[in-house]
């Protein structure tokens, strides 16, 4: 028999749930990327890269402005979207080349700044349970060529983009987590 419930509905939470690690450098790989999409509470193109560290599987985004031209994004040239594409490519766009941020997900190791997320869109201060964690800053990217077969956007509880944060920049990687970047690799494959 099916239990009855009395009283009005319960509202269920269905939104996104961001992970909150303690901040400072993890070595990660790109697992999917989402947009640029138009993101109509802030009037802007936003564009979302989630990372996978390496050394407890955590999954942390990384949010990139695109400006604020309805017709489309744009990449500003001294943007952090430019400067993080060139160091996942490895070299500048060639005048004309489409930016995709498939580029991201080309099996690169890259070691990242992780930083908490304190401040609301109003620019206000968070409380403490509303923290959580984000890519702010790209330090270096490693190719390594056991790692080229790409993984192309996997399925994150991390789904549409909400807040952008947009503080992303980098340059070349530390090879010591090479085996665990390998096995973390393959397995991200497979989910």
């Amino acid at each position: 028999m099916a239990t009855r419930i009395v009283g009005p509905p319960m509202p269920v939470w269905t939104g996104i749930s961001y992970t909150r690690v303690a901040e400072g450098l993890y070595q990660a790989i790109a697992v999917r990327h989402q947009g640029p999409e138009w993101v109509r509470a802030f009037s802007r193109w936003s564009l979302l890269v989630e990372f996978e560290l390496l050394d407890d599987g955590a999954r942390v985004c990384a949010f990139y402005n695109m400006g604020n031209d309805p017709k489309g994004p744009v990449p500003a040239r001294r943007g952090n979207y430019f400067a993080a594409w060139t160091l996942a490519n490895g070299d500048l766009p060639r005048k004309g080349e489409r930016m995709t941020p498939d580029v991201f997900l080309e099996g690169q190791v890259y070691t990242v700044n992780v930083k908490d997320c304190r401040r609301n869109a109003k620019e206000q201060e968070k409380a403490d349970a509303e923290i959580y964690s984000v890519v702010s800053e790209i330090v270096s990217v490693g190719r390594f060529p056991i790692l080229n077969h790409s993984i192309r956007n996997q399925e994150s509880s991390n789904h549409p983009i909400m807040q952008s944060t947009n503080q992303v920049q980098a340059s070349a990687c530390d090879s010591a987590n090479m085996e665990l970047a390998v096995s973390k690799f393959a397995s991200a494959g497979r989910r």
